[in-house]
């Protein structure tokens, strides 16, 4: 019979006499799970063409004093622009963590932490068809010739470069289009023996040089350059020697920053 307590109660542990313990034959398993994060990303932005540069995460349950980093990312699939950059627009839910460090992060999931990413539309110059690039004049105070059109683009002597219409990037759906420089040339610089040289317009140089975009040059049917012509990085020059009969007129095709513009060289009429 179990031994009573006072109150009546069995008193069940008077039989542990009874037996003996070896252990168990076989241990059972237990596990457990990762923690899924909550939380969230600021919202990035960025200008299209540029470098992403996405929110930083924000962790509301990491558990104690536990050593978490997180790194962020911008997901860009199906949004992609010919050149491989991000189009401009404004992405929900698509800034993502990508990746968890710190001693800790083996404790993690982190698939539901997201943000909010922007790219604005870079600015660019667009030029009327009919109406020549110009360099705006100085003020009345500095120099009277105000009064009269601004020079086209600087030239040398013979030689004229216009920009007829600037790049413009598409935007909503909508086609982009070409930029286009035409380069008149005079009929006496044309001649075999003859050599002329011409710059890029001034706005289009100095964006390539603020930003060192690398220049493709090609023909219009993208074969390269002729051997009588040669273009200079450094001083974003062409040079033209001993053109052969008939050569002109001739479109090359400008690369660079995800913009394409057409150069027109020509004989002056």
């Amino acid at each position: 019979m179990p031994d009573l307590y006072a109150d009546g109660r069995c008193d069940r542990r008077a039989d542990a006499g009874n037996y003996s313990f070896a252990g168990f034959t076989s241990a059972a398993n237990y596990t457990i799970n990762k923690l899924a994060l909550t939380g969230s990303i600021a919202a990035g932005s960025s200008t299209y063409g540029s470098v992403l540069a996405p929110g930083t995460a924000t962790l509301t349950n990491v558990v104690g004093s536990d050593v978490l980093t997180t790194t962020t990312a911008v997901d860009t699939t199906g949004n992609l622009s010919g050149s491989g950059n991000l189009n401009a627009g404004t992405y929900n839910n698509k800034e993502y963590v990508s990746a968890l460090g710190g001693a800790d992060a083996g404790n993690y999931t982190y698939a539901n932490v997201l943000g909010n990413y922007t790219v604005s539309p870079t600015a660019t110059d667009i030029y009327d068809v009919e109406r020549p690039l110009q360099e705006p004049p100085l003020p009345p105070s500095l120099n009277l010739s105000y009064l009269t059109p601004a020079p086209v683009v600087d030239t040398s002597v013979g030689i004229t470069v216009q920009v007829l219409r600037g790049w413009q990037m598409p935007t909503n759906g909508m086609p982009g289009r070409d930029g286009l420089i035409m380069v008149s040339v005079a009929e006496e610089l044309t001649q075999p023996g003859s050599v002329f040289s011409f710059a890029l317009p001034e706005r289009i140089a100095n964006e390539i040089a603020a930003h060192n975009y690398p220049v493709t040059l090609t023909l219009a049917d993208g074969s390269p350059l002729p051997a009588w012509l040669q273009y200079n990085p450094d001083s974003k020059t062409f040079t033209a020697s001993n053109i052969p009969g008939g050569s002109l007129p001739i479109t090359i095709s400008i690369n660079f920053g995800g913009q394409t513009w057409k150069l027109e060289i020509k004989k002056q009429q």
